[in-house]
């Protein structure tokens, strides 16, 4: 899979800045995801098409998904999300603006979405787990790979091995 990345960020994120996150998530998805999951992507950075045109375009994408990192947003409670355009071409949003109140680098925010994206491009997976609230009913929840640890910020991820109830925690951090 390959991820366009698009800057809409009006020069708040450089391009060689944002070329450097690209390279570090790259490297994230090719060491500590696809060796463990059995597939991956590739992140790269596009450009606009450079026509009149509205914010959001798939002219502007060259690959599989799209990836918009923007500066600011209306929406309060998500600091980026994916989801899939009217012509189904899975796309996310990471929102400079959220990441910053909320205390968190947007490269962090960057690096969850674009896993997450690879992991469920459609955003139609269900995992069973336990009800939020009665613990012993289950329920159907969000495939959300990097939700379950996006309190912390780690220099490993999630792996099949390690999400499974019989699972040891073999990664040596405190909370996995």
């Amino acid at each position: 899979m390959i991820i366009s990345l698009i800057n809409m960020t009006n020069g708040a994120v450089s391009d060689e800045l944002l070329q450097s996150a690209i390279r570090a998530v790259n490297r994230q998805i090719a060491e500590d995801f696809a060796p463990y999951w059995g597939f991956g992507a590739h992140v790269r950075l596009e450009g606009k098409t450079g026509r009149k045109r509205a914010d959001v375009d798939p002219a502007d994408m060259r690959g599989d998904a799209i990836l918009y990192l923007r500066k600011n947003t209306d929406l309060s409670d998500a600091e980026g999300y994916h989801d899939r355009h009217y012509l189904g071409i899975p796309y996310g949003f990471v929102f400079l603006d959220l990441s910053a109140a909320l205390g968190e680098d947007w490269s962090v925010t960057f690096s969850h979405e674009a896993l997450e994206l690879t992991a469920d491009p459609e955003a139609n997976l269900l995992v069973r787990g336990p009800h939020p609230v009665e613990r012993q009913r289950s329920v159907f929840h969000w495939f959300e790979l990097c939700d379950a640890v996006q309190e912390e910020t780690y220099r490993n991820t999630v792996r099949p091995s390690t999400s499974s109830r019989s699972s040891v925690s073999r990664d040596g951090q405190k909370g996995l």
